[in-house]
């Protein structure tokens, strides 16, 4: 009986444990999400997103895709540049995260430009076709 009972509670350690995920997988991914956005400007950027992704801008939540792409649009601006760079990265199972740090430049009309710096935090999980997907995206400016 003891020897069942052993077997039993060792059996089912596997169960209970969440799998591991090579954090290298999210800093590529979160790498291909920054190469993606800087050649194909808002498209690159929204089709990072899961389909119920969401984005923490200017205060508020912005949910879906729809949204996102409206938020975003400037992307597309040659007056306009995101750029990024990953830090960290750890997950388990379908779900992991990402931080590092962000550089926003913008041009004024008068030729003016503004540089913001700042840190970030991506949410990511995995789909089912294994592709890792933006859950919500979280950016703070620095000081």
């Amino acid at each position: 009986m003891k020897i069942l009972t052993i077997f039993l509670l060792v059996s089912s350690v596997p169960a209970c444990t969440t799998t591991g995920v090579d954090p290298e997988e999210l800093m590529a991914a979160d790498r291909r999400f920054q190469a993606e956005t800087a050649e194909r400007g808002t498209s690159g950027w929204v089709d990072a997103f899961a389909r119920d992704g969401r984005l923490v801008s200017g205060g508020g939540v912005i949910e879906g895709k729809a949204a996102i792409r409206d938020a975003m649009v400037v992307l597309d601006s040659p007056d306009y540049s995101l750029t990024w760079e990953p830090e960290f990265a750890e997950a388990s199972g379908d779900l992991g995260y990402t931080y590092g740090t962000y550089t926003r430049e913008t041009s004024g009309t008068e030729g003016n430009k503004a540089v913001e710096t700042g840190r970030y935090v991506t949410v990511w999980r995995r789909e089912t076709d294994g592709a890792w997907k933006v859950v919500i995206d979280i950016g703070s400016p620095a000081p």
